[in-house]
């Protein structure tokens, strides 16, 4: 329990420091409207929120799909 407590905390650091050590950089983002001037650290961190979404999603649809295939097969 406590290595995972040390994990965490060493991973909100490095996300800490990383965030730091880019605030200045920055960039314009499209996305049906023109964001301007926005920070590449927070871009990077709201693509992989948005990765983890969806892949969670289509891993959710697989599962459904199965368990109604195994579904219509016992009524078989």
């Amino acid at each position: 329990m406590i290595s995972a407590l040390i994990f965490i905390i060493l991973i909100i650091i490095f996300i800490a420091l990383f965030i730091g050590k880019n605030i200045g950089n920055l960039c314009n983002l499209w996305l049906f409207h023109t964001f301007e001037n926005q920070q590449v650290s927070i871009m990077i961190l709201i693509a992989f929120a948005a990765g983890i979404i969806f892949a969670l999603i289509s891993i959710l649809l697989v599962k459904l799909a199965k368990s109604m295939k195994s579904e219509q097969d016992e009524k078989n």
